[in-house]
């Protein structure tokens, strides 16, 4: 029975050990993940190159490198269709359902385990703006995502682990204040970056790492999209059968505690209790603190 999986994240939520040690070892479904630390974005793509990439793909197995490559088309067609009115809509709508297709008729099994944190972000949740400009997604793209699978025949199961509110956002705030710097944008305090994301989450809800960090409606959406297993971070990474906690039976058992600790971005106890104090305080301020507590469902 063909079977499609998206392991949306979220993001720090212990992802690039998954990816990196973690997933690689399934045999069944069929892993098609990202590169750890490196984008999963194609900056130049076009339908016909995604056409002859899919009706190459090899029945009865893949190489790292195509799945690797199946999972960029896949999450840049995604992207695009997180537009507001994107190019060619109709087409590549069309398009990534028949990807979606192939890519399920070819893996062994039929079954295919997608893996990206970015199928829960905007550009504006995920550089801290409130900011939305042409050509940027105003929805997450799991949902253009997840309805391609359902148009394609097949209801997608997703697969994500939510944490206690103010320590995501606080590891989320310290994460895209590195990519900021990286990026050479302005430094934002944590009240500015709660601030922003109050704001963008007023304009387009559903689209600022506000919306993730408010468990209960969050998770009544992606119901909304497929199949949900969520399950709370401490749970995860206590766990000594991480594959089986997330819902992909009959595989080897893994613990977090096996591998090395991942983007953990450097700081002291210190710092960090102080970015989380400044953290939960704006989110008070910002008419947000009760929000995400009252809507809590994991750790």
């Amino acid at each position: 029975m063909a079977q499609i999986t998206l392991h949306i994240g979220a993001p720090r939520t212990g992802t690039t050990v998954l990816q990196k040690y973690i997933f690689p070892h399934i045999q069944n479904p069929s892993y098609c993940g990202k590169r750890p630390h490196h984008s999963a974005l194609m900056h130049s793509w076009g339908l016909r190159d995604a056409g002859q990439f899919f009706a190459g793909l090899p029945a009865g197995g893949m190489t790292q490198e195509l799945r690797e490559q199946a999972l960029r088309y896949i999450l840049t067609m995604s992207f695009h269709l997180a537009q507001e009115s994107p190019p060619r809509e109709d087409a590549v709508r069309a398009f990534l359902s028949e990807a979606i297709s192939r890519l399920v008729r070819v893996a062994v099994g039929g079954s295919v385990l997608l893996s990206t944190e970015r199928l829960l972000d905007t550009a504006a949740s995920l550089n801290g703006s409130h900011l939305v400009g042409p050509g940027r997604d105003v929805v997450f793209p799991v949902h253009p995502l997840a309805k391609a699978c359902t148009a394609a025949g097949i209801t997608p199961r997703i697969v994500v682990c939510l944490r206690e509110p103010v320590s995501y956002l606080a590891s989320k705030y310290s994460r895209t204040s590195f990519q900021r710097t990286a990026g050479g944008l302005p430094a934002q305090t944590p009240r500015e970056y709660i601030q922003s994301q109050s704001e963008l989450e007023s304009t387009l809800p559903g689209s600022s790492v506000l919306s993730v960090a408010e468990h209960t409606p969050f998770l009544k959406a992606m119901h909304a999209l497929g199949f949900v297993k969520a399950v709370g971070f401490k749970e995860l990474i206590g766990s000594d059968d991480v594959l089986g906690m997330l819902g992909l039976e009959n595989e080897g058992k893994y613990s977090f505690q096996q591998f090395p600790v991942e983007n953990d971005l450097g700081g002291n106890a210190a710092k960090k209790a102080l970015i989380m104090e400044k953290i939960h305080s704006s989110l008070d301020q910002c008419g947000w603190l009760e929000r995400v507590k009252n809507a809590q469902m994991y750790d």
